[in-house]
């Protein structure tokens, strides 16, 4: 089956294919599952807690890190389950921690944070568009920074340009993939127009009196 094509969503291909790839390696199984749920999330408290650490110290990264544990225990559902936000906010978080913005980040740090910010947006939309501007806002804040500390620097160009090209191919790879299936139109339409245009229960790709996994016959 072809997702967008053969089954309706509004959310990104990547938390889908991602843990179908793992079904195809480690087999069918809720193991795996959760196996993968209790990575994701020791995934998200240790990127937090660093992140925060860098920028705050150590007891506010211990708050950070608490408080996240303590949403996971008492009401966030996404985390007691495989879900594509929680895949989507490891990504991001991830991302701002291997930036570095503050630190004149080299090409590859650069280049890694933007993968993972692209990786954010073709999982959750809102998150990867969010994640991926904020990190690049911190990018050029740094830069800017960077540059009142020490007038000749690197380029803020070069930067840009290696975010945002690295940041994009994701979402290309994504659009080459459902062209060369014949499925680019639905996967466009269900993950960029819907989630825009529809209401808030959208409509994936026809309308609401379309949207077959609603159920709303």
């Amino acid at each position: 089956d072809l997702l967008y094509t053969d089954t309706n969503h509004i959310a990104g291909p990547g938390a889908f294919y991602g843990i179908a790839t793992l079904f195809s390696i480690f087999g069918e199984s809720l193991m795996v599952a959760r196996v993968t749920v209790l990575m994701l999330f020791s995934g998200l408290v240790s990127f937090t807690y660093l992140l925060s650490r860098r920028l705050a110290g150590p007891t506010a990264s211990i708050v950070a890190a608490l408080v996240l544990i303590g949403l996971r225990l008492w009401t966030f559902p996404h985390f007691a389950m495989f879900h594509y936000a929680t895949t989507a906010l490891v990504l991001v978080t991830a991302g701002f921690w291997f930036l570095r913005a503050q630190d004149n980040p080299s090409n590859r740090r650069i280049a890694t944070a933007g993968f993972l910010c692209g990786l954010a947006f073709v999982t959750k939309q809102d998150s990867g568009a969010l994640g991926g501007a904020g990190a690049f806002l911190a990018l050029l804040a740094g830069h800017a920074l960077q540059r009142y500390q020490q007038p000749v620097g690197s380029s803020l160009l070069r930067k840009a340009c290696i975010f945002l090209t690295m940041a994009a191919t994701p979402f290309l790879l994504a659009c080459l993939y459902f062209l060369a299936h014949g499925g680019l139109g639905p996967y466009l339409w269900q993950t960029i127009y819907d989630p825009i245009f529809m209401n808030a229960l959208f409509g994936s790709g026809a309308g609401p009196d379309a949207a077959d996994y609603l159920d709303t016959d």
